[in-house]
């Protein structure tokens, strides 16, 4: 007899490649999906960070991915030294009106490394996206911190409130708590992927917020 674990996983690996092969800037026909209990690996080879960066987040639009194991490694076709991408990522990071100029890089092996402090999340997040895309790149590695005053009062009844007016997230199975040096952390449990994600980025939108300790689970 079939194992429904096997059937379910089956399933959602044919959802998962539909998706990919769906995206119009991916080639799924160079990557490779494994599923075990929910949580996609993909597998392969790219000719960009960006594409992999984009594949992922395909992934995680799926119903029923819990999580997703990157594996898939960047092969450039373009011969640039890493001072050529480390200048091209200091003017794009430069160009970002979202990027303060706190921010800095460093790129060793087409390997980029953020730092530096932020006052938001969405800057932190802005960097990224500036220099994900630059040719030659080969991953990006985001250690800037968050750096703001004094986390407000009332800063788990904003991000509760918040909850409650997406139409994402089920705000009853998610519980928050937060401290005076701003971290929040999440317990219970989501439905999906998207909504985990969800969950966070609503945490990241509120003042004060510094770190976010992410403990939900995906319940099916």
């Amino acid at each position: 007899m079939t194992n429904l674990r096997t059937t379910t996983d089956s399933k959602l690996k044919d959802a998962v490649v539909e998706e990919l092969s769906w995206v119009p800037d991916v080639d799924s026909t160079k990557i490779g999906v494994a599923v075990s209990d929910g949580t996609v690996t993909l597998l392969g080879e790219v000719t960009s960070y960006s594409e992999k960066v984009r594949a992922a987040k395909a992934v995680m639009r799926v119903h029923g991915v819990r999580a997703v194991a990157q594996e898939i490694t960047v092969k450039s076709p373009w011969t640039l030294t890493d001072a050529d991408i480390a200048a091209k990522a200091q003017s794009a990071l430069a160009a970002s009106g979202n990027v303060p100029e706190t921010v800095h890089v460093v790129v060793d092996n087409r390997v980029l490394t953020l730092s530096g402090e932020t006052r938001w999340q969405f800057q932190r997040l802005a960097a990224e996206h500036a220099v994900e895309h630059l040719r030659g790149v080969h991953g990006v590695r985001n250690t800037t911190t968050i750096k703001t005053g004094p986390a407000p009062a009332d800063m788990a009844n904003r991000i509760h409130a918040a909850f409650l007016r997406s139409a994402d997230l089920d705000s009853k199975a998610i519980n928050l708590t937060t401290d005076a040096e701003g971290t929040v952390t999440l317990r219970g449990f989501v439905h999906s992927a998207a909504e985990h994600r969800t969950a966070a980025h609503a945490c990241w939108a509120a003042p004060g917020v510094t770190a976010v300790h992410d403990e939900l689970v995906v319940r099916l």
